[in-house]
This record gives C-alpha cells, sequence and structure tokens, in this order.
C-alpha cells in the first residue's frame, strides 16, 4: 500500500483550502499516512485527520518521547543515539519516515531548514515530493534536483544562505547533481545517438582489423 510522509514548518499551524483540497486526495485514495509529532504543520495535520477519524496513521517519534499524537494512532519509537543533540536528534526520526514512505508531502515557509532537508531526503532516494510553498499559496512537484533549486530560487536570498549553513544545502545539491549525471549516462540511447555509436564502432573495428594487417 502507498505511504506519504506528511511534514512541514513549525510556523505553518493552519491548514487553509488549497492544503486541505490536496490532502483530501490522499484521505480517497486511502494511502497510509506517517507524520512527526512536533507542533506546527504536523500537529495541525494531526487535528485534521483526528476531525476525518482516519485510520491510516503511524506517527513517529524520537526515542520514547511523543510529543504530539492526536488520533492516539499507532506509534513509531525512533532509536537516536544518547550523544545526539538538537537539529540532528529529529533528523534521525524525518530520515526513517522518508525512508519508509514512497512520496512525500511538505508544507513548507520557505525559511524551514528541516522541511526542505526533508524534500531533499526523497531527492536522494529518488523519490517524488508536493511542496506546499506558503509565500505563493500553491503546491509545486519536486521530482529532480532542478525543481528543488526552482523553489529556492524563489526564496529570499538571506533565508537560503541560513538554509545552508544549517544543512549543507550547497554541498547536498552537488551530490544531487552527481547523481543525476549517472542516471543519464545510463538511460537508453536516441537513434541519433544509438547510428553514431555503430559508426563509430564500424570505423574502430575497420581500424583495429587494418592494424593486424600491418601486423601491429
Amino acid at each position: 500500500m502507498t505511504t506519504v510522509f506528511l511534514s512541514g514548518s513549525i510556523t505553518i499551524t493552519r491548514l487553509n483550502n488549497v492544503i486541505l483540497a490536496r490532502l483530501q486526495n490522499i484521505i480517497d485514495k486511502q494511502f497510509v499516512i506517517v507524520v512527526g509529532d512536533a507542533n506546527g504543520a504536523d500537529k495541525a495535520l494531526q487535528k485534521h485527520l483526528t476531525t476525518l477519524q482516519y485510520p491510516h496513521v503511524t506517527v513517529f517519534c524520537a526515542r520514547n518521547v511523543c510529543r504530539n499524537n492526536l488520533g492516539n494512532w499507532s506509534v513509531k519509537h525512533i532509536s537516536v543515539d544518547a550523544t545526539i543533540t538538537g537539529r540532528a536528534f529529529y533528523t534521525q526520526k524525518d530520515k526513517a519516515m522518508a525512508q519508509l514512505a514512497d512520496y512525500g508531502f511538505v508544507l513548507w515557509d520557505g525559511k524551514s531548514p528541516g522541511s526542505f532537508n526533508n524534500v531533499l531526503a526523497f531527492l536522494k532516494q529518488r523519490k517524488k515530493a508536493l511542496v506546499y510553498f506558503a509565500p505563493d499559496s500553491a503546491f509545486y512537484p519536486v521530482s529532480s534536483v532542478d525543481d528543488a533549486r526552482t523553489l529556492l530560487d524563489k526564496c529570499d536570498p538571506a533565508a537560503v544562505t541560513e538554509i545552508d549553513k544549517k544543512i549543507k544545502l550547497t554541498a547536498t545539491l552537488q551530490t544531487l547533481d552527481g547523481m543525476a549525471q549517472n542516471t543519464l549516462s545510463f538511460a537508453a540511447p536516441s537513434p541519433d545517438e544509438r547510428k553514431q555509436r555503430y559508426y563509430e564502432a564500424t570505423r574502430n573495428h575497420n581500424y583495429r582489423a587494418s592494424l593486424r594487417l600491418e601486423g601491429l
């Protein structure tokens, strides 16, 4: 069954009609939902799902503390090393959900590094995310590093600089660029490329044959 990871910025505390309409698509299809336990978007999403009495939900929490589980759904506790604190503490939980899910549904304020990091986590696994970009009050599908950059171009440059500092954005985008290049290198050649490869192979074969005739 398809699993969707719902997440978002802590500054997003209400779900407008644009968000609710997209969320309803997930509910209508009876997808399995995994969601975190944070305040902000996580809590707002949980509240709406509770109102609908939607049953197919699992709440992910770091260690044994679950901050929000409004629907009394099943809980998945993610083990986190005792030495890990701060942002990295909750990142472990988000990584687990991104690995489990087939798709991401992210409510992003254009500033939160954690929410955008979830988008990047999906791209690293060659998965897709649907991102609600709060400044535009619109959703954007993100399935490539170019899509991610398009979203970043919409943001305040100062916000992007802060995101870069906190989640090593530049390095991650470079890694994704490398993954995209590797994918392209394994793509099926076009008809013109196949003709060119045949020509080069034939030319090389004839050249090697001439060398053998010359005793080289």
